[in-house]
């Protein structure tokens, strides 16, 4: 059987560069606080199953990159929650890059929680807290606390809208990350919700956090010749 090479140069190389074309240039330490992070990833996945095997040589492209692209959508001291974070795919490296921000990272496997804060200690992420909590559970315990929910869980639009929305603040934004075939949807979560459609087509251009009521804005992101193709769903509640 054929081992994954703990570095791969070239996927490193072309994280850079989609960082780059984004607008997010990676200094060392960034890059080096990346290295150690899905270093540590590939050290864990074989018991928790943190990434598809096939995906362990392709994680800087695949999920960092990835992980990297509403970056510009948060806003500067933003409270953000990360939901059904796993490998901690996008809240990490959102918060390697961002120190300004909170961050908390909402898990139910208790492995996976277990790992997360791991993480957290390795990277040193003092910004950076870690909730086990079962998603239909979290509006006893965080309700409207956050500015920013992210989403890049496996899930259907109108129960990330369900689970998401009553954890953020009034005028808050749930990103939700998509691939194609998005449109079903949300066509469903808008039989149950109002929304005006906002669609905006972002290549390498960096987005600008507005405050948004009663929309929903697709941004969609190709990043050639990245293996790239991601639709991030913003939803706004009114308020």
């Amino acid at each position: 059987m054929k081992h994954q090479p703990i570095h791969d140069e070239s996927e490193w190389q072309a994280c850079i560069r989609g960082a780059t074309a984004l607008g997010i240039p990676l200094d060392r330490t960034t890059e080096e606080l990346l290295h150690r992070y899905t270093a540590f990833i590939r050290q864990r996945s074989p018991l928790l199953h943190l990434v598809s095997p096939n995906d362990t040589g392709r994680i800087p492209t695949r999920h960092v990159l990835d992980s990297l692209l509403p970056l510009h959508l948060i806003p500067e001291k933003a409270r953000v929650f990360d939901l059904g974070s796993g490998a901690g795919f996008p809240g990490l490296p959102i918060s390697i890059l961002r120190r300004d921000i909170h961050m908390t990272l909402i898990e139910s496997n208790l492995k996976k929680s277990v790992f997360l804060r791991e993480a957290v200690t390795l990277l040193g992420l003092d910004h950076v807290t870690v909730c086990r909590e079962r998603a239909e559970n979290l509006h006893t315990t965080l309700l409207h606390r956050f500015d920013i929910g992210l989403v890049r869980a496996v899930a259907r639009l109108e129960n990330l809208w369900k689970w998401g929305m009553p954890l953020l603040r009034p005028a808050g934004r749930l990103i939700c990350y998509k691939g194609p075939g998005y449109e079903e949807e949300l066509k469903t979560l808008e039989k149950k919700i109002c929304f005006i459609e906002d669609k905006k087509r972002i290549d390498t251009a960096n987005p600008t956090p507005q405050q948004q009521t009663d929309t929903v804005s697709i941004h969609r992101f190709q990043l050639d010749p990245l293996p790239l193709s991601t639709i991030l769903i913003e939803l706004a509640q009114s308020t």
